[in-house]
C-alpha cells in the first residue's frame, strides 16, 4: 500500500509499505477517506520538532471500516468512522477518567503520524489503511449524512478547542455579552476552532509566526 512518509525538512514523499493486518481481535483496518493538517505537523515538515526520517505521517481524520476483529462489537465493514489520534485502550484507569493521552496500555504520547515520538514504527492517516488496535473504544460512527472533509479534525483539534472553551461555558454565560470575552493564545486551527465556538465573542489571538496570521488552509482528502 502507499503512505505518506516524512523525508526531511520541507519535503515529504509517497513510499510503499506492507499493508498492516489484524492480528488481535479487538483490532480493526480502516481506510482513512478525510485528513486535516495539525499543528504538530506544520511543525515537523518546518523543522520545528524535529523528527527521524522515514515515518508515516497523518495526524487526525476519519474513514471507513473494511474489516474487523472477532471482538470488535461497536463497529463493522463499511462503517464510517472519526479515528482519535491519541490510542487507547478504553478500560485502563486513565481512559475510564477520560485521560486517554495518559493510557497505561501504550507507550506515553502514542499517536498516529507521530509514532517515533512513542518510541513506535506505526501508521499515520495519509496511508492507504491504518490500524486501529483498540477499535470498540477509539472508533466513533459518523452519520452518512456528514462531509468527512468538514470534521476531518475531529479526532484531536475541534474536540480540543471544545475542551478549552466548555468548563467555563456556565461562567460564561452569567456574564453580559460585552465580557463574554476570550483571548486566544496561539492562532492556527486550534485557536480558530475555539473561535468558532458559538455565542462567544473572541476579541484577541495572538501568534509568534507572522505568515500564520491568517486562517487555515482548506482541509483535504486523500486520494
Amino acid at each position: 500500500m502507499r503512505q505518506l512518509v516524512f523525508e526531511e525538512d520541507g519535503r515529504y514523499a509517497w513510499r510503499e509499505t506492507v499493508e498492516p493486518e489484524i492480528k488481535s481481535p479487538e483490532q480493526a483496518l480502516v481506510r482513512p477517506t478525510a485528513v486535516a493538517c495539525c499543528d504538530l505537523d506544520v511543525a515537523v515538515v518546518e523543522g520545528r520538532l524535529p523528527m527521524p526520517p522515514g515515518h508515516a505521517v497523518g495526524h487526525e481524520g476519519l474513514g471507513e471500516v473494511v474489516a474487523v476483529g472477532d471482538d470488535v462489537h461497536t463497529v463493522r465493514a463499511g462503517d464510517r468512522v472519526v479515528v482519535p489520534f491519541q490510542i487507547s485502550c478504553g478500560g485502563c484507569a486513565h481512559c475510564r477518567r477520560g485521560v486517554t493521552g495518559s493510557c497505561a496500555s501504550v507507550p506515553l504520547l502514542a499517536m498516529y503520524g507521530m509514532a517515533p515520538i512513542a518510541g513506535l514504527d506505526g501508521g499515520g492517516f495519509m496511508s492507504d489503511l491504518v490500524l486501529v488496535p483498540y477499535a470498540d473504544a477509539m472508533l466513533i460512527p459518523v452519520p452518512e449524512s456528514v462531509d468527512p472533509v468538514a470534521i476531518a479534525s475531529l479526532s484531536d483539534n475541534i474536540p480540543d478547542g471544545w475542551r478549552t472553551v466548555a468548563p467555563f461555558r456556565a461562567e460564561l454565560d452569567s456574564l453580559e455579552p460585552v465580557d463574554r470575552r476570550v483571548l486566544v493564545v496561539g492562532g492556527s486551527r486550534s485557536g480558530c476552532t475555539r473561535r468558532r465556538s458559538p455565542q462567544r465573542s473572541v476579541r484577541t489571538s495572538t501568534t509568534s509566526t507572522p505568515t500564520r496570521s491568517g486562517l487555515p488552509r482548506p482541509k483535504s482528502s486523500v486520494p
